[in-house]
């Protein structure tokens, strides 16, 4: 799981020096900081709490990413208001999607991300191949119906459980979120230009993107 949010912040991080073909054009070292800190923490510091707040760090990181890209590499501006909504808005995003991924793995590997004991997968799903489980799953993640009883095997306690804890991350991925989009605008977009620090040729890129706009 961990490894995959890693190839993702690195994905994005390499973006602009491969699209401008310049190892000059990058995002601002706060920016890679910030993303990189909760990584190192919990490697090296492997305890519940470092867990869980490297945890939203990471999740606000990514969309803090995601939205210094778009105000410093392309012809996007944003309000101050929008600035902050948008980065709450990603971490938001980023924190369902990781959530998905985590009963994902719960389901299909046995881990316990979210669930206390593996649930088991319904049996005519279990015994079928791709199609069936694919079909299952948009019983469970849409609402239709091609598979019939789309109940896990967990115990009501468990199940009680996991969703408190969800929801609560979801509750602190809000909290992390508003946080990251203050930063944004405060210190990256004000404090901090990263334009300022764009190669020349770079910037007069942008400059003639925006007069297009």
């Amino acid at each position: 799981m961990w490894v995959g949010v890693t190839l993702v912040i690195t994905a994005l991080a390499v973006v602009p020096p491969l699209a401008y073909r310049n190892p000059r054009v990058m995002l601002p070292w706060e920016v890679l900081a910030l993303a990189v800190v909760p990584d190192l923490a919990r490697a090296l510091l492997y305890t519940p709490f470092v867990v869980d707040l490297a945890t939203y760090l990471s999740v606000a990181a990514l969309a803090l990413v995601v939205a210094v890209e778009l105000d410093v590499f392309t012809a996007v501006r944003m309000t101050e208001w929008f600035a902050v909504l948008f980065v709450v808005l990603s971490t938001l995003a980023t924190a369902g999607v990781l959530a998905v991924g985590q009963w994902l793995s719960d389901v299909f590997f046995g881990t316990h991300f979210l669930y206390t004991e593996s649930p088991e997968i319904p049996a005519q799903v279990a015994n079928g191949g791709a199609a069936d489980t694919l079909l299952w799953l948009s019983d469970v993640f849409v609402g239709t119906t091609f598979t019939g009883p789309t109940a896990l095997s967990v115990p009501p306690a468990v199940e009680q459980a996991a969703l408190d804890a969800l929801m609560w991350d979801f509750v602190a991925a809000t909290v992390v979120g508003i946080l990251a989009g203050v930063v944004f605008e405060r210190y990256f977009r004000r404090r901090a230009n990263a334009h300022l620090r764009l190669p020349e040729g770079v910037e007069e890129t942008l400059d003639i993107e925006e007069a297009g706009e």
